[in-house]
C-alpha cells in the first residue's frame, strides 16, 4: 500500500534588479535537471518562510535580501515530490555568486517566459508578467488543493488544471477587498476576459455584485455571461443593483432568455425568480419561463427551480401551470419534486401536487 507523501514547504525569492529577474538553473544529476527556478529552498524545522528564504539566499548566493514581500503561494505535485511554495518579491544590493556551482541568469520579463522553467515557477512567472497577475496570485494564496479536487467532481465539464481550489466565502471577501483597496486592479480585471481559472470567473461575478450602478451592472453582465461555463458560477452571485429599476431589469432578463445561450438563459430565469415572484408578480412572469423550450439540462433545472419557488410563494397562480401542463414533462415533474421537498409548502399542498405527476408513458412531449 502506497504511503501518503508529505508536502514539503519551500520558500522562493523573485529577486528583481534594474527590471531584471534572477533565476537559477538546476544542475545535472538533480530532478528537473537544467530547468530554471526562482532561488530558495526547503524550510527547516520551526523556520518561517521568510527566515528560510533569507538563509537560503545567503548560503547559496552570498546575498542579503531587502524587505521580502509575500507574492503568492502554490501547491504542486511533481510526482517524485509534493511541495508548497511561498514566493516573495525581493531586492538585493549584492551581486549573486554561484556558490553551489548553479547557473544564475538575470532575465527580463519577456526572456523569463522563454526559459524552461519548472512548472510551479512558470505559473508564478506568468502571474508576475501578467499586469493582472497579482489578482490571480491573491487567489492562489488562498488555495486549498483537496477542496479543488472536490470542486472538480461537481463540475465535470471543467478541467481540473483550471480549478485553483478556493472556497466561495474567501473569494467573496477578496472581491470586497479589491473593490475597497485596489479599485484600479478590480476595474482592469473586469475587462480582462476571458479568464483561465474557475475562481477567476467567480471573483469576476462577485466584483460585478459589488457594483451599485444598475446601468453599469447590466453592461458588465452583458460582457461576462457569454464566458460563464458552469452552473456554479452562474448561481453564485446576485446583483442588488438590479432591484432599483424593475422595468429595466425585466427587459434585461428578457434579453438573456432570448439569447439561447445556456447560462445566460439560466441567469435570466434566476433574475425573474429573485425579483418578480413577490411584489412585482403578474402572470406574464411565469409565462416567460413556461414558454422556454430547451434541451439543455441546466436550463430545464432552472425552470423547475423557478416553478418550485413560485409554488411556495404564489401557490394558486402557479398551480395553474401544473394543472394545465404548460411545462415540458421533465420540467413539470422536476418542479413538483422540488416543491414537495420544500419546507415552505404545506403537507396538504404537497399531497395535491403529487397527484399531478406525469406518468412514465407521458414523460416527454
Amino acid at each position: 500500500m502506497e504511503t501518503e507523501r508529505k508536502t514539503i514547504p519551500v520558500a522562493a525569492a523573485i529577486i528583481t534588479q534594474n527590471d531584471r529577474i534572477l533565476v537559477s538553473q538546476r544542475p545535472i544529476g538533480k530532478a528537473r535537471a537544467l530547468q530554471y527556478e526562482f532561488p530558495g529552498g526547503k524550510l527547516e524545522k520551526d523556520e518561517t518562510a521568510e527566515a528560510a528564504l533569507i538563509r537560503e539566499c545567503r548560503e547559496e548566493m552570498g546575498i542579503e535580501l531587502k524587505n521580502p514581500v509575500f507574492f503568492t503561494s502554490l501547491n504542486h505535485d511533481y510526482g517524485d515530490i509534493r511541495v508548497f511554495l511561498s514566493f516573495f518579491l525581493a531586492e538585493t544590493d549584492d551581486e549573486p555568486m554561484e556558490l553551489e556551482k548553479q547557473n544564475l541568469v538575470w532575465a527580463d520579463k519577456t526572456e523569463l517566459l522563454s526559459l524552461d522553467l519548472c512548472p510551479a515557477d512558470r505559473l508564478a512567472a506568468e502571474m508576475l508578467v501578467d499586469p493582472l497577475g497579482k489578482v490571480t496570485a491573491g487567489l492562489y494564496s488562498m488555495q486549498d488543493v483537496p477542496y479543488g479536487d472536490f470542486t472538480s467532481k461537481l463540475l465535470p465539464n471543467l478541467e481540473r488544471r483550471n480549478i485553483i481550489g478556493v472556497r466561495m466565502p474567501e473569494i467573496r471577501k477578496y472581491a470586497k477587498q479589491l473593490r475597497k483597496h485596489d479599485p484600479e486592479a478590480a476595474e482592469a480585471f473586469l475587462h480582462s476576459l476571458p479568464h483561465r481559472y474557475y475562481e477567476e470567473n467567480n471573483l469576476h461575478a462577485y466584483l460585478i455584485g459589488e457594483e451599485k450602478d444598475q446601468n453599469k451592472c447590466i453592461e458588465l453582465m452583458r460582457e461576462f455571461l457569454p464566458y460563464v461555463d458552469n452552473w456554479s458560477t452562474c448561481d453564485t452571485f446576485s446583483l442588488k443593483a438590479l432591484g432599483k429599476d424593475k422595468k429595466k431589469t425585466l427587459s434585461f432578463a428578457d434579453e438573456l432568455i432570448s439569447s439561447g445561450e445556456t447560462y445566460s438563459v439560466r441567469y435570466g430565469i434566476g433574475i425573474l425568480m429573485k425579483f418578480f415572484l413577490k411584489d412585482d408578480f403578474d402572470t406574464s412572469i411565469p409565462d416567460r419561463v413556461a414558454d422556454i423550450r430547451s434541451e439543455e439540462y441546466y436550463v430545464r433545472m432552472m425552470q423547475a427551480w423557478f416553478f418550485a419557488t413560485a409554488l411556495s410563494l404564489r401557490y394558486a397562480e402557479s398551480l395553474e401551470y401544473i394543472k394545465n401542463r404548460r411545462l415540458c414533462a421533465w420540467v413539470h415533474n422536476k418542479a413538483i419534486q422540488k416543491a414537495v421537498e420544500s419546507r415552505r409548502i404545506s403537507d396538504e399542498r404537497k399531497d395535491e401536487l403529487r397527484g399531478y405527476r406525469i406518468g412514465a408513458c407521458l414523460y416527454e412531449r
